[in-house]
């Protein structure tokens, strides 16, 4: 039997589909954290989207056991898992025993915004200690991106953003935390992953680094971007929510932390939008 181990140490990667959480995923080696060797490229994202197969595997098993698509607006009843997908939490930690034999591992899948109570309760029960990267990316982008790759709604994929930001912002609220902004890491790899690695207290490794500015980075693979302090989503409902939360969260990629009343006003800022745009589960 594996134990559990005290010694290791995920870097979780959380922020919306499209809001390149692949691009901060490939950075994480410059700061000596193994990602892996997988990067699964394809035509929508040709450099690699750096997800582990077995942990995307999973969290799809829990979308499907509770009927929600990665584009649904459904809360996440975790309690059905126990009838609709009796074996996941099981797969789950052994999983994480395997993944996280070698230590310091970075981990990604978009999916895990949503996920992330589940799997957070299994981190305290393997005793893994975690820290969060926040990528953050216009929602007007992001929205972009979702209604030329996917169809969706400018209406949809604005509130998708706000749902999967919400839920990752205040899932993450008890453990470390820092936003990295996707469009100052195109523009100023160094100095965004300088103040990454200082956050994190881990040693800017330079080969690594030419690497990833040199052979990765790329930024014509940014379309549809809407500059830097402005989300300019449009006039919706959904838009002017997503522009507000934006706006909030934008402060944050500059602080290494911000102050604890501005924590307090972003968790009831995102319990609010949570109330007004996800759905109740419709599952019986």
């Amino acid at each position: 039997m594996v134990c559990a181990m005290d010694n290791a140490e995920l870097i979780l990667v959380l922020g919306m589909h499209r809001s390149g959480t692949s691009a901060v995923t490939r950075a994480l080696p410059c700061l000596g954290v193994d990602i892996g060797n997988v990067h699964l490229a394809r035509y929508d994202n040709p450099k690699g989207f750096f997800e582990e197969p077995a942990f995307v595997h999973i969290n799809e098993t829990i979308f499907d056991a509770l009927a929600v698509t990665w584009d649904g607006l459904e809360s996440m009843d975790f309690r059905r898992l126990a009838v609709a997908a009796p074996d996941v939490a099981q797969r789950a930690r052994l999983f994480l025993r395997i993944f996280c034999a070698d230590g310091r591992r970075g981990l990604k899948d978009p999916r895990l915004c949503r996920l992330l109570p589940f799997w957070s309760s299994l981190f305290a029960l393997e005793k893994i200690r975690s820290k969060a990267i926040i990528a953050l990316r216009s929602p007007a982008s992001v929205s972009a991106s979702l209604m030329k790759r996917d169809g969706l709604s400018r209406e949809r994929a604005c509130a998708l953003w706000i749902v999967y930001m919400c839920e990752a912002l205040l899932a993450s609220r008890n453990m470390p935390r820092i936003v990295v902004s996707y469009e100052r890491l195109l523009r100023a790899p160094r100095n965004e992953l300088t103040r990454l690695a200082h956050y994190l207290g881990l040693p800017l490794i330079d080969k690594e680094l030419r690497s990833f500015t040199e052979h990765f980075l790329d930024p014509s693979f940014c379309h549809h971007s809407h500059g830097n302090g402005t989300a300019n989503c449009g006039g919706t409902e959904e838009a002017q929510c997503a522009e507000a939360l934006y706006q909030a969260l934008l402060p944050f990629q500059v602080a290494y932390a911000g102050d604890e009343l501005a924590k307090s006003r972003m968790e009831r800022m995102c319990v609010a939008l949570l109330g007004r745009f996800r759905k109740q589960s419709v599952l019986t």
